[in-house]
């Protein structure tokens, strides 16, 4: 490690402007907490995001985006991810000749370690699992794998001060954060 973790921590927190800790506390309570510790190879390390949709075109109905309640929320998480992970399969890693990784939000946000390029395909009932074909009723889903277009397509790994806020009132880009969250709760999302 470069230097001591106190050191870094106040690099940090002063180049993102966070303000001092609270001293004047109501009440105290104890809990746990974990922290997982990244060391990423020097250099550029690259990741890259990509919007996926799911969508029945026939009904104009996304499988991606909406509402609803938390059980309906939980079956969609695990359709769209079975649907995602079945064109991986057979698209040779979107079309990365099975070179690519990736994390996936069960949703909308899916990274890679690579480049992949922009894709769209079709996904008929007969090539989805039984739950889903149920689910679905029957109905062919469009896939579509685009760079994504609300914040940066390409993160580097090591570059932490561009995931900082300058001042208070900036708003940051939370696509490092929102990357390595999901590294280290993949399992969890998938529960």
């Amino acid at each position: 490690m470069p230097a001591d973790l106190s050191q870094v921590v106040n690099t940090i927190r002063a180049a993102a402007n966070i303000p001092p800790q609270a001293t004047q506390f109501i009440k105290n309570n104890e809990g746990l907490a974990n922290i997982y510790t990244f060391d990423v190879k020097p250099g550029v390390v690259m990741v890259y995001r990509y919007d996926v949709e799911l969508s029945d075109k026939v009904k104009n109905k996304s499988l991606t985006k909406g509402g609803g309640d938390d059980g309906k929320k939980g079956l969609l998480r695990d359709i769209c991810f079975e649907l995602v992970t079945h064109v991986f399969e057979n698209t040779q890693g979107f079309g990365s000749n099975g070179k690519v990784l990736f994390v996936y939000d069960n949703r909308k946000i899916l990274f890679t370690n690579c480049r992949v390029p922009a894709l769209t395909c079709e996904i008929t009932p007969d090539r989805m699992s039984e739950f889903c074909r149920k689910f679905l009723y029957n109905a062919t889903i469009t896939f579509e794998l685009q760079p994504c277009k609300g914040s940066s397509h390409e993160l580097n790994l090591n570059d932490i001060p561009s995931a900082l806020c300058p001042a208070p009132h900036i708003q940051a880009d939370h696509s490092l954060r929102t990357f390595f969250e999901m590294l280290t709760s993949q399992s969890f999302i998938n529960a």
